[in-house]
């Protein structure tokens, strides 16, 4: 690669990362909108989905000190947080175990690390963009958990009459 090619390389990323930063600015309008909204609702109720899983290796702080295989699962909620309500991201790294007849695929495992949540607002780029593509899912697990909260307090009156 000569001098040329990376030059016309590096003003093409240049290009990109304007487009990109110029976005992101209209990212935490949209996340702080989409809080406010929910918040508002007064659901008074949590609710997790996935976004993302990667398989890492993790040194436990304590005990042997021997590295284990983990899955390092990503979640974003809604939940109650020290502020308040609000959108939150937490990972949780499980240790990885084979699931017999899978052929070796990975099964959830033992929680071996759970970080403190963050708020998606204080979350990475790539994670703050994730948890916009998964809005629509964590609405549908909100109204999932308002509904059966809903049902379950409709039967415990059945059954207090």
């Amino acid at each position: 690669m000569n001098e040329s090619d990376l030059s016309r390389h590096f003003s093409d990323l240049r290009d990109v990362a304007k487009r990109l930063n110029e976005q992101s600015d209209s990212i935490t309008k949209l996340i702080e909108q989409f809080q406010e909204t929910l918040r508002e609702l007064n659901l008074g109720l949590e609710a997790w989905i996935p976004l993302q899983s990667e398989e890492s290796v993790f040194t436990p702080p304590f005990g042997p000190k021997q590295p284990i295989s983990v899955t390092i699962e990503t979640s974003l909620g809604y939940a109650r947080g020290d502020d308040g309500w609000g959108l939150y991201v937490k990972r949780i790294a499980y240790r990885s175990n084979a699931a017999p007849g899978l052929l070796g695929l990975a099964s959830k495992g033992e929680a071996v690390k759970v970080n403190k949540w963050i708020k998606l607002l204080d979350s990475s780029r790539s994670v703050r963009i994730a948890g916009l593509d998964a809005f629509p899912t964590l609405l549908d697990a909100l109204k999932t958990s308002a509904e059966s909260a809903v049902q379950t307090i409709e039967n415990a009156k059945k059954f207090r009459d």
